[in-house]
This record gives structure tokens, C-alpha cells and sequence, in this order.
């Protein structure tokens, strides 16, 4: 069965860059998916996310991580989770609290 990894995948193998192996599994991802509407299907695997200091590499602390991505620009819950982490995690990251406020107020 294809799915966004196979393409993924593919795209290495034919030496393409992960860049632009994800640019081309995201775009195959749309196109399957245009059929249906966000509203109608609920939690599901949308982006592809990699650490930039690489630790979602293989073998590695984050490798097999789950995230979860917020569209700050379109999506009208975000802004609200945003303040919301902020107020979670302010006692024990402070900076971070204080950069996530930052961010969305302008």
C-alpha cells in the first residue's frame, strides 16, 4: 500500500534531497487527500517533522517521536493552545513561556 513514507522513500532512493523528498510526499499526501475536508476526518498525520539538531535521526533520542504542529497563521485554535502551553510550562521554562507570548503578540 502507498502511503506518505513510501513516496518519501522513493524520492530518496532516486537521490533526491529529504527536503525535497518530503516537499513531494506532502504534495502526494494533498492530492490523495483532497477528497476529503479537515472537518471530517478527526486526528491524523498531516506533517513530517525532523529535529534540526538531529536527534530524530535513527538511533537516536527522538527518533519515532510524535509531534504535533500548529498552523499559527491559519488555524484559529493555535493562538489559543499557544497561551495555554505557555501557562503550562512557564514555572519550569520561563524563557520559553516568555518567547511562545512574545511570538504571538505581535
Amino acid at each position: 500500500m502507498t502511503d506518505w513514507g513510501t513516496i518519501y522513500n522513493r524520492h530518496l532512493r532516486r537521490g533526491d534531497d529529504h527536503g525535497y523528498a518530503a516537499f513531494a510526499a506532502d504534495q502526494w499526501q494533498r492530492r490523495k487527500e483532497k477528497k476529503m475536508g479537515d472537518k471530517t476526518k478527526g486526528l491524523y498525520r498531516k506533517f513530517e517533522v525532523y529535529r534540526s539538531d538531529g536527534t530524530s535521526a535513527p538511533g537516536q533520542k527522538h527518533h519515532g517521536c510524535e509531534y504535533f504542529v500548529l498552523d499559527m497563521d491559519h488555524d484559529p485554535f493555535a493562538i489559543q493552545a499557544l497561551y495555554t502551553y505557555a501557562d503550562a510550562c512557564e514555572i519550569e521554562y520561563p524563557l520559553l513561556a516568555a518567547d511562545i507570548r512574545q511570538k504571538i503578540s505581535r
